[in-house]
């Protein structure tokens, strides 16, 4: 079953998924009938994502569907969500769908404050590539004039950054071609990749990310398995959902392999070996007397995890930044060597 693990993440706003919730909670505790109160309800809310969710299973209620078959794919809905209600007993535990929402606000702090990090970088080449142009565009085609009417060959920063002139080719295509491709990647990691995929791109693994990423996933993946597990699942389906819900990309098969272990019978010792964190979990799923027990001890290990993925969040911010001063010292550098040798050669040249 290893390889039968697939990544159902879907993009969704915490916002709305927690309005959903709230409206869900609402509507089962008002005494109307669940459909008609879904309906009221989602009237008076402004998310519309979350009320076309209400109103479509209001709707599929009223034909006689229950509550876990009506919120089954519907479309744009948060996978877990539809999960989480379709787990007999699901609907009512209001804290369970609490306890997710809570989820995906703290995961989505941790990406929105990552890219912040990325951020200074991508600003400062772009400001590089805009001062690229602007000499090719104004400064060396006057300097260009210039030396051509004293017949006084360029200088090399020109052969070297002037990619306007055709004449300063191949050589004035390296360095400005470097530029625009790590500006290119740059906007590519920051606003086209998304989050869980960010540390794959070469930007991301520049600035260090995959250790971000493994350490973050692993955090992601328990609080998912704690909400799983509250929910009423068995530890296996437990791992098993999580993992298909996690967005994983680096630890997926090693999930599905400690879900079957488990499921097979494996004991705590063995898991523990093979599986490492993973196999803590499965003793103490042995150990623990209470399942309500167990699962602190797990909501307490994912918080500690996002707090180290936050550190490290940290340092990425501080080396991408000194990684952008350093950027910008190279840019000015080359910018005062562009400015001022030409008219140095100019002036030697009279």
């Amino acid at each position: 079953m290893t390889d039968k693990i697939k990544n159902d993440s879907t993009e969704n706003s915490a916002d709305d998924i927690i309005i959903f919730s709230q409206l869900l909670q609402t509507a089962q505790s008002s005494g109307l009938p669940l459909p008609r109160g879904l309906v009221e309800i989602s009237e008076t809310i402004d998310d519309l994502k979350a009320a076309e969710w209400a109103k479509t299973i209001a709707k599929r209620m009223t034909e006689g569907r229950s509550l876990g078959e009506s919120a089954a794919d519907i479309p744009g809905m948060d996978k877990v969500l539809s999960m989480l209600i379709s787990i007999p007993g699901g609907a009512g535990l209001s804290d369970v769908l609490t306890a997710y929402g809570r989820h995906l606000v703290v995961f989505r702090s941790i990406a929105e404050k990552m890219k912040t990090a990325v951020f200074y970088p991508f600003i400062v080449v772009w400001l590089a590539v805009i001062d690229l142009c602007v000499m090719n565009m104004m400064l060396f085609p006057t300097l260009e004039e210039a030396f051509s009417t004293k017949q006084v060959s360029f200088p090399i920063v020109m052969y070297l950054l002037y990619f306007f002139n055709f004449r300063t080719w191949p050589v004035s295509l390296i360095v400005p071609t470097l530029i625009f491709d790590i500006a290119i990647l740059a906007t590519k990691t920051l606003f086209f990749t998304p989050f869980a995929r960010m540390h794959e791109t070469f930007f991301g693994r520049i600035l260090g990310l995959r250790k971000f990423a493994e350490i973050e996933e692993i955090g992601r993946f328990l609080g998912l398995l704690a909400i799983f597990l509250q929910a009423g699942q068995t530890l296996p389906q437990s791992i098993r959902l999580a993992a298909r819900h996690s967005a994983l990309t680096t630890n997926a098969a090693n999930y599905c392999d400690l879900a079957d272990a488990v499921e097979n019978g494996a004991t705590p010792a063995d898991c523990f070996d093979k599986f490492g964190l993973l196999g803590e979990i499965v003793a103490g799923f042995h150990s623990l007397n209470r399942n309500d027990r167990l699962l602190e001890k797990i909501k307490s290990t994912s918080g500690n995890y996002l707090a180290a993925a936050d550190r490290y969040r940290e340092k990425v911010e501080i080396w991408g930044t000194i990684g952008g001063l350093l950027l910008v010292g190279f840019v000015v550098g080359i910018l005062c060597i562009a400015f001022f040798s030409p008219y140095f050669k100019l002036v030697v040249s009279q």
